[in-house]
């Protein structure tokens, strides 16, 4: 669909990113993928192994301890970040001033470098000093819920999600809102003349036309 000039200047623009991404990525990938099939000490000789390392890793319980706390982690991040990122922008849909002050501060922590972050929040649940998480608990009457979060095996979990979940929830946000001000407003309207509450025209109109995005 492009001119042969402008084919060119896509390949030329692009070849670089892919072949840094090939490099650093998907190669690293297909190594992986082929020593699992060898039994290597990492300094000696490769020794051809077949498929017993994967026998071994699907026996082992530890294996799906892993899994399912990677799922819990999933599950714990989409909730945060989709969930959290669409109730936001709706809500941005019914600010009428200062809208994009908000926009930007929700995307500031997807611009703070991961050990800022990791630093942030290992301040706020510590326990010993307490931490802000602990000491709003005390405050509010529920010292029994103060804990060390981060190393508690019924909270840890939940503890180092909550960070990367709550790191995106800003670029969802804008993705999300973009994809709200598509909604034809005169829809909204007919509904709202019709009857229907906020509630019914969101699921009923709002999130169907936003379903793809």
């Amino acid at each position: 669909m492009l001119p042969s000039r402008s084919r060119l200047s896509v390949a030329v623009f692009l070849l670089p990113p892919l072949l840094l991404y090939g490099a650093a990525v998907l190669l690293p990938i297909v190594q992986s993928l082929v020593l699992s099939f060898f039994s290597w000490d990492g300094v000696g000789e490769l020794r051809f192994a077949g498929l017993s390392n994967y026998a071994f890793m699907l026996t082992e319980p530890d294996f799906w301890t892993a899994v399912t706390n990677q799922l819990g982690y999933l599950v714990i991040c989409l909730v945060l970040q989709l969930g959290g990122g669409l109730l936001v922008a709706s809500l941005l849909l019914s600010l009428t001033r200062g809208r994009e002050v908000v926009k930007v501060l929700l995307l500031l922590p997807a611009v703070i470098s991961t050990v800022a972050i990791a630093l942030l929040f290992q301040r706020i649940y510590s326990a010993d000093p307490a931490g802000p998480l602990n000491r709003l608990l005390g405050l509010v009457g529920l010292d029994a819920l103060e804990r060390p979060w981060l190393s508690d095996v019924h909270t840890v979990l939940a503890a180092v999600s909550a960070p990367e979940g709550w790191r995106f929830v800003g670029l969802y946000t804008v993705i999300l809102y973009a994809a709200l001000l598509t909604v034809p407003r005169e829809l909204e309207e007919a509904a709202r003349l019709d009857g229907a509450n906020a509630w019914q025209i969101f699921s009923r109109i709002r999130f169907p036309h936003i379903r793809p995005v």
